[in-house]
């Protein structure tokens, strides 16, 4: 690592990820004041709360696939003698999702700090783990985007590739556990089949996050067809990702307001916008619910673990 490593960094990239938190901050209290004031929210009123339930609960199971996304990349920088616990890259995950949400996006230099504090993994073998992640999970959103885009394409066809890749994303992840109880250590050669197993619970966390949006859309009590569902979840992955306000904050909302209000579900302007507002807004509050106790709760974990090494 060079010395320029542990200097601060400059003036205008903290300039610019304050301004990036205070513009998502701006949109997201703007998506509210729109949605508010024209949306018809008593249809939510009527919904049976078992409905809610389902909502929470693919947030949990995003979570999850999450934690094993970062857990398979992270295993072949590991040192073999010090692998990193499935429970501990889930503290983690929970923890960094949620600090990640303030300026400076703490959460991304906190994991990477405890990984090399605690198991020896190196901050060039972070970036490089985060680089994976993100290059897999562009490729994999433009995918799903450009197929939901072909309108001659059946909805079915989708519904099953992404059906397909969440079984096979389950049973990948039923030998992660298996491999992580056996400790056994891969060669180089067989590292490709870590970034299929990436690619595979990526392609799922689409197809969880398509069925949230059309969970949402019901509870408003509109129809929406599983492709274009899917070109939202990826639209809002996307911009997630690509971290120009805290995980999307504000702009994952006006996106979902825009491609709405652009008549792509049919409607007029003005209504689809406020659509895509609602959409969005409880599709964050249903995340939130799940983001902020599990990463309280990752935090409270992560603190106590070198208490719980001493012990042990």
């Amino acid at each position: 690592m060079n010395a320029n490593d542990d200097q601060p960094a400059p003036t205008w990239r903290k300039i610019k990820r304050w301004a990036g938190y205070t513009l998502g901050a701006a949109l997201l209290i703007a998506c509210i004041v729109m949605a508010l004031r024209g949306g018809d929210w008593q249809r939510l009123a009527e919904v049976e709360p078992s409905t809610f339930g389902w909502l929470i609960l693919l947030v949990v199971l995003s979570l999850f696939f999450s934690t094993n996304v970062f857990s398979l990349l992270t295993i072949p920088y590991a040192p073999e003698e010090k692998p990193v616990p499935w429970i501990v890259m889930l503290a983690l995950i929970s923890a960094s999702t949620l600090l990640n949400y303030l300026p400076l996006r703490p959460g991304l230099i906190g994991r990477a700090a405890f990984l090399k504090k605690y198991y020896d993994i190196a901050y060039r073998s972070s970036v490089r783990i985060l680089l994976i992640a993100i290059t897999i999970s562009a490729t994999i959103y433009g995918s799903i985007f450009a197929l939901g885009l072909r309108h001659h394409c059946p909805d079915f066809l989708i519904t099953l590739l992404l059906a397909g890749a969440f079984i096979l994303a389950l049973l990948g992840a039923g030998m992660h556990v298996l491999h992580l109880l056996v400790r056994k250590r891969f060669r180089a050669a067989t590292h490709m089949w870590y970034l299929t197993g990436v690619a595979i619970h990526r392609f799922s966390e689409v197809a969880i996050a398509t069925i949230r949006l059309m969970i949402v859309f019901h509870l408003l009590d509109v129809d929406i067809y599983f492709s274009h569902a899917a070109i939202l979840a990826t639209c809002g992955m996307f911009i997630t990702l690509v971290g120009i306000t805290p995980n999307g904050l504000g702009l994952r909302e006006w996106l979902y307001g825009l491609i709405a209000a652009s008549g792509f579900f049919g409607g007029d302007v003005e209504g689809g916008l406020r659509l895509g507002l609602q959409v969005a807004l409880i599709d964050r509050a249903a995340e939130s619910l799940v983001v902020i106790p599990s990463g309280l709760a990752g935090m409270v974990y992560l603190k106590n673990k070198p208490r719980r090494s001493q012990r042990s």
